[in-house]
C-alpha cells in the first residue's frame, strides 16, 4: 500500500469550512468598524479561497500578500467592511 493511501485511510479529512477563521467569520466581521482595518494571517495559501468566501459578505480585502516559510506558503488578508 502506498503511503498517500494509508495516509487518506488513517487521516480525517480537513475541512476548512470547520475552522474557527471561517466559522467565526461573521461575528468577527461585525466587530470591524467602517473606518478601520481586519488583518488575518497564518492562513495556509490553499486555504485563501474558504476565508475569502466567508468574510465576503462583510469584508472587502486587498489582494493576498503571501510569504513562503519552511516549505509552506502562507497568507495574510487586509480588508475593510464593505460599503453597503
Amino acid at each position: 500500500m502506498d503511503l498517500e493511501l494509508l495516509q487518506d485511510k488513517l487521516l480525517p479529512s480537513f475541512d476548512m469550512h470547520r475552522t474557527p477563521i471561517v466559522r467565526l467569520a461573521k461575528p468577527v466581521a461585525h466587530h470591524v468598524k467602517s473606518d478601520c482595518l481586519l488583518a488575518l494571517s497564518g492562513i495556509l495559501s490553499e486555504q485563501v479561497d474558504a476565508v475569502l468566501d466567508a468574510y465576503k459578505p462583510w469584508i472587502e480585502f486587498e489582494e493576498p500578500a503571501f510569504r513562503v516559510q519552511s516549505g509552506q506558503t502562507w497568507a495574510r488578508l487586509t480588508g475593510a467592511r464593505n460599503k453597503g
